[in-house]
């Protein structure tokens, strides 16, 4: 019998993800909701086992008081459920600042997955609640082959014609996926993704994608994103800080899985973009691209992974 089951890490927001929850639990459609979270404080942590503990079987948690980041608690996560989930199930990975708004959402990405054989990991759009000052989001509206020979470059931008290609395949999606659960025992995060994650989830889908799995993104299927200004296993921090991020985990990522030479050229470009877009930030952007490039100096020797 198929099953669908949710994966959420949570870092010191027990009452955002009391609202996430009781929104899950009123679909048929969830068989069970995986939960690993962080919390610096023996007050949060107890705020956590209230919230849980109302919610039963159905809930499966393990609580730390501690804070590991994002990669190291989403790699726990996926321990929990492979320890937990069998073969034959449906799992869904999903922010603790993720509300999403019906049983359809769930029922289209799972109907994407069960239909193609060939497809592992299924994506759908994050709708932005509230704009950041931050670090304000945009796209272009571009044709859809367009979309990866932008992104991988870039890095940054999240680049599609979404009017007229509403599902299409490609080298990755977004952080809001349904994945086929005989994935989780041959993917991980890359734990030096760190700071603002950025990144992280572009590395898990490379790992399918090289396993020989497609990857589909489905733009009917959506989110709400509820961003937090506390709390979250990625660093929120300043402007700088986030551009910093970006550099570093883009220059890591773009090295890692290309050719040197194409790769290098990736890191020129996206550094080049970031500086245009934000020329305040360019010290941060630079010493970004130079601690990610001796990020992936430390670890070349520990991949193996085939130049495309």
């Amino acid at each position: 019998m198929d099953r669908i089951v949710v994966a959420i890490p949570s870092y010191n927001r027990p009452a955002i993800l009391e609202i996430v929850l009781e929104r899950l639990l009123n679909f048929e459609t969830v068989d069970k909701i995986f939960v690993v979270a962080d919390a610096s404080s023996q007050e949060i942590l107890s705020s956590y086992e209230n919230v849980l503990s109302k919610h039963g079987e159905k809930v499966v948690a393990e609580l730390n008081h501690c804070y590991r980041g994002s990669t190291k608690t989403r790699n726990a996560l996926l321990e929990l459920v492979a320890k937990n989930v069998d073969q034959g199930s449906y799992v869904m990975l999903l922010d603790d600042d993720f509300l999403v708004p019906n049983a359809k959402v769930i029922e289209l990405m799972f109907e994407d997955l069960k239909t193609r054989d060939d497809v592992g990991i299924v994506g759908g759009r994050i709708v932005n609640v509230t704009k950041k000052k931050v670090d304000p989001e945009f796209s272009l509206n571009l044709p859809k082959i367009l979309v990866d020979w932008i992104r991988i470059p870039s890095g940054w931008l999240f680049l599609v014609d979404r009017n007229k290609h509403e599902v299409g395949y490609g080298k990755g999606t977004t952080a809001f996926m349904l994945l086929k659960r005989k994935l989780i025992d041959y993917i991980r995060y890359d734990e030096n993704y760190r700071g603002t994650g950025y990144r992280e989830e572009s590395d898990l889908h490379r790992q399918a994608f090289r396993l020989g799995f497609r990857i589909l993104s489905d733009y009917r299927a959506y989110v709400f994103h509820i961003p937090m200004d506390e709390g979250g296993n990625r660093v929120i921090g300043d402007a700088g800080q986030r551009f910093y991020w970006k550099a570093h985990n883009h220059t890591y990522f773009v090295l890692k899985w290309n050719d040197f030479k194409i790769g290098l050229w990736y890191m020129l470009a996206s550094a080049v973009l970031l500086i245009v877009y934000r020329p305040l930030y360019m010290p941060k952007i630079l010493l970004g691209l130079q601690h990610g490039y001796k990020t992936w100096k430390a670890c070349m020797d520990l991949f193996n992974i085939p130049y495309e």
